[in-house]
């Protein structure tokens, strides 16, 4: 069970959430031969379910008062089943894989307040993938997909919003599940120097991907408040690169890098706003071509750690983190632009080891340089409130104890 309530002093009312949550899976695998080849076919489901009441109380100076204003009880539900088998096509290094996976999702919102109000909508699809993998070495391989993939709106976007032809829903009937057609292909490989003192392990991964989104979902706002839509076609490219080193021995160094090209290849959006004497209007935009917003372009990490081991029971480590991310768009018409920033976070700690129990005590700083950046941002803010601060410099410690049985 969650239980929690959102309070906005300057609301005049308050909220609180009850969730009670239960899920389960279960699959089944069989590995065996088929014409001399290896074949291992997996079969499997998992179910989840969560319900529980929203109830809205009047605000009496930021204390929840008796007045019940409203309760709807939200529940959601998923089930699904996949299939899964991975084939050895050639002489144990060339693998051929294939998927299937079938998913049924289903909001209900009842009123308890006013049955008339009552709303349920529900998502469903079927989504298959393909794979080739070959290994060039045995530690070394290369890999390509194809598939599609569906995901259906989040629960908070859901959110009905008033036009001028009717009132609001409880859930927005015009919102559909955004789906998307996949395909990447790369390298991946863990390289050994083994008899050098330097660069003696060496894992790395680089993969370039193509998804085209059918009815993504984006946010909008409606006289301040936000809701979402399905904004047609868009069209993500990339590059991902990796790279884990261990440079000497108990010092590793992590690197990773992501270019992303996501633009919008066909959005036509409708916006509703109030004009100056009142009246609801309704304007359209065509913002095919722009960029997606909240997506950096260039997304740069390099981590540092060494450990060491002082004694058979006690480690002490230290870790270092660069953080470099590209400026981004913060709306769908690309009016304005955040800039880029650099975040430095560093850790120190020590781990003491007695038979299955062990401790970990930690502390260091995030954000060395104190710098004022914008970690996140509101997307297609009608008021052009887009900015909200990220984390400034922050000091933390950590006491863990845990016992392996």
């Amino acid at each position: 069970m969650i239980y929690f309530i959102k309070l906005d002093l300057f609301q005049s009312t308050i909220t609180s959430f009850d969730r009670y949550g239960l899920g389960g899976s279960l699959k089944y695998t069989n590995k065996s031969e088929i014409f001399k080849r290896s074949n291992i076919f997996t079969v499997g489901g998992d179910l989840f379910y969560q319900t529980g009441p929203i109830s809205e109380y009047n605000n009496i100076n930021g204390l929840k008062g008796d007045n019940l204003i409203s309760q709807i009880d939200e529940t959601v539900s998923n089930s699904g089943l996949y299939l899964l088998d991975n084939f050895e096509i050639y002489n144990k290094q060339l693998y051929f894989l294939i998927s299937g996976r079938y998913d049924y999702i289903n909001f209900e919102q009842v009123n308890r307040l006013n049955a008339s109000r009552n709303d349920d909508i529900t998502f469903k699809a079927f989504t298959p993938k393909f794979a080739l993998n070959y290994k060039l070495t045995p530690s070394v391989a290369v890999y390509s997909s194809f598939g599609f993939s569906f995901d259906s709106p989040a629960g908070n976007e859901l959110d009905d919003y008033p036009r001028p032809d009717r009132p609001a829903n409880l859930l927005n009937p015009d919102l559909d599940a955004q789906n998307s057609t996949n395909f990447e292909l790369g390298i991946k490989g863990d390289l050994l120097n083994e008899g050098s003192d330097f660069f003696m392990n060496n894992l790395f991964e680089f993969t370039f991907f193509n998804t085209v989104v059918e009815s993504e979902i984006v946010p909008f706002e409606v006289y301040g408040d936000v809701y979402y839509r399905n904004s047609a076609r868009t069209n993500r490219r990339g590059l991902e690169a990796g790279i884990t080193s261990e440079l000497y021995e108990g010092l590793k160094a992590t690197l990773s890098y992501t270019f992303s090209d996501f633009a919008y290849d066909e959005y036509s959006a409708i916006s509703i706003d109030l004009d100056s004497t009142g009246q609801i209007t309704e304007s359209s935009q065509d913002y095919s071509g722009n960029v997606v917003p909240s997506v950096p372009r260039h997304n740069f990490v390099l981590a540092l750690q060494y450990q060491h081991r002082l004694q058979s029971n006690i480690n002490v480590f230290i870790k270092g983190s660069y953080q470099n991310i590209s400026g981004m768009y913060v709306n769908d018409a690309n009016s304005d632009k955040t800039e880029g920033y650099e975040i430095l976070n560093s850790t120190v700690g020590m781990e003491l080891f007695w038979g299955n129990f062990n401790v970990l005590l930690s502390g260091g700083v995030n954000n060395i340089l104190d710098l004022t950046y914008v970690g996140f941002i509101n997307i297609n803010s009608a008021n052009g409130r887009f900015y909200e601060a990220g984390e400034p410099q922050s000091i933390f410690a950590t006491l863990k104890f845990n016992y392996v049985f």
